[in-house]
């Protein structure tokens, strides 16, 4: 049987790994919206120049 210590350190492990994909998980989505927002922005701007 794992002691209760070891049982709460493994808890903090998976919290500390779950904490890190949620982070890169959010980070990748700003980025996506931030180059969304840059692509939309400079089509627009084409467009402007067409005209």
């Amino acid at each position: 049987m794992p002691t209760g210590s070891m049982i709460v350190e493994e808890m903090f492990h998976l919290v500390h790994i779950a904490s890190i994909v949620e982070v890169d998980i959010s980070v990748r989505k700003q980025a996506v919206l931030m180059s969304g927002i840059c692509v939309r922005g400079r089509s627009t701007n084409l467009a402007d120049e067409t005209d």
